[in-house]
């Protein structure tokens, strides 16, 4: 019987494509460096833990000795897997050397009575599994298992099987990405398996395309390590602890009101936000977002709101020049235009920093900022104008924008009929 065959036999469920190549990989004794790199939901668990039962089952018959398996793993959740397959074939449980007292199997290690293959479970320490051997050393959860444990974990391995598979989702940096990063430089093979592909799947990565990172989607649900484009910029511990459940505006004489304007017209929106300056904190006042409105029909409110907040200083993106002029038809106050290349690095650089140091406020009732925050990166063209308007509001060039009324300034020409 096949390892195809058995899974269905075990699990009494018809494997789609892709989790039949991963079967086959874990079964394969001439694979000896073996990295699976999964995205969640994929069924990576329920196949290592088949594939488990089938080396120590049925393989061991056919090569006519016992074969020994090391689980490692800081979780239970493979070793439980394993248990309900037991559960669910009472003629495997029968086979067993020591039954399990509050479950099938014994709660650290199995065997079979008549091949006397056996699996033992191991925590993700060195101390835990240095002085052990095995034909097979099985790492599960591979990313948040050191290096350390996963060097030691290969000199665990003796005979002629010697087999060492590390099987995860990418959910961190680690020694394991960098394995998925460069698996030949590392000696593996290397098999990623996308969640996209599973059927079961697609409601959860249907919400996942809405409300992760792309950073979190790549590791989370394609099953690899994010590319650099896809990093995210800001971190989520820092944009959490910027959140705040209510922003009020302090005043005082070191009070100062910026605010930050990005022009936009579908698919992007025009965005005004003030923001609050104390010496180096800020805190977010005001943030209303226009879409699909020509700037003649919001120019009019816009102005209102810079009167009403009785901003200091008014920065907007140079970009499209023809939207210049319109409001200042309806607001006494000055606004700064920039020309953004070149300065949107530094304008991006000083709103990470806020956040890095925890110096910005943001209310934590404007989710629409703070998920723009969490998928920001560099290069974007959609969906970053609360993030823009955000850093127009926060810039502090090397020379200070000047505030308060448009200057006006008269040039006199002489006339050619005047005599001194």
């Amino acid at each position: 019987m096949n390892i195809i065959e058995y899974f269905q036999k075990l699990t009494k469920l018809k494997p789609i494509p892709e989790q039949c190549s991963l079967l086959t990989t874990l079964v394969d004794l001439n694979v000896k460096n073996q990295a699976v790199s999964c995205g969640r939901g994929f069924g990576k668990t329920l196949a290592c833990a088949v594939a488990t039962i089938y080396f120590t089952s049925e393989l061991s018959k056919e090569i006519g000795r016992p074969i020994n398996i090391l689980l490692i793993s800081s979780q239970a959740e493979m070793y439980d897997c394993i248990d309900r397959i037991f559960r669910d074939n009472p003629e495997l449980t029968k086979r067993l050397r020591i039954q399990g007292i509050t479950r099938e199997i014994p709660s650290e290690e199995f065997e079979f009575e008549d091949t006397h293959s056996r699996v033992s479970r191991h925590k993700t320490t060195s101390k835990s599994i240095r002085s052990h051997r095995a034909d097979i050393v099985l790492l599960d959860e591979a990313a948040g298992i050191p290096k350390e444990v996963i060097i030691i974990a290969q000199g665990c391995l003796t005979g002629d099987i010697n087999k060492i598979v590390l099987i995860s989702t990418p959910y961190k940096n680690s020694y394991f990405n960098e394995i998925v990063n460069e698996p030949k430089k590392h000696g593996f093979t290397l098999n990623t398996y996308s969640s996209e592909i599973c059927p079961w799947q697609a409601l959860t990565v249907e919400r996942s395309k809405k409300n992760m990172t792309p950073q979190e989607y790549a590791s989370e649900i394609i099953g690899r390590p994010p590319l650099k484009s896809e990093m995210q910029l800001f971190t989520n511990t820092h944009i959490d602890a910027c959140c705040k459940t209510e922003v009020l505006k302090e005043g005082g004489p070191n009070s100062s009101l910026e605010a930050g304007l990005d022009f936009g017209f579908d698919p992007c929106a025009t965005v005004l936000c003030i923001t609050e300056k104390i010496g180096v904190r800020r805190k977010l006042l005001f943030l209303k977002v226009w879409y699909k409105n020509p700037i003649e029909v919001i120019a009019p409110e816009i102005g209102e709101t810079l009167n009403k907040f009785d901003v200091n200083v008014i920065k907007a993106d140079s970009h499209p020049p023809e939207y210049h002029g319109h409001i200042e038809k309806y607001t006494n106050k000055k606004i700064n235009y920039i020309f953004t290349r070149g300065v949107k690095e530094v304008m991006i650089g000083q709103l990470k920093r806020k956040i890095a140091q925890h110096t910005l406020e943001i209310p934590e009732n404007r989710k629409d900022l703070i998920l723009q925050l969490r998928k920001y990166r560099m290069g974007m063209r959609t969906g970053d104008d609360l993030v823009d308007s955000l850093a127009f509001s926060i810039y502090e060039p090397d020379i200070p924008l000047q505030g308060g009324k448009p200057q006006v300034v008269v040039y006199f020409r002489p006339c050619k009929n005047h005599k001194a």
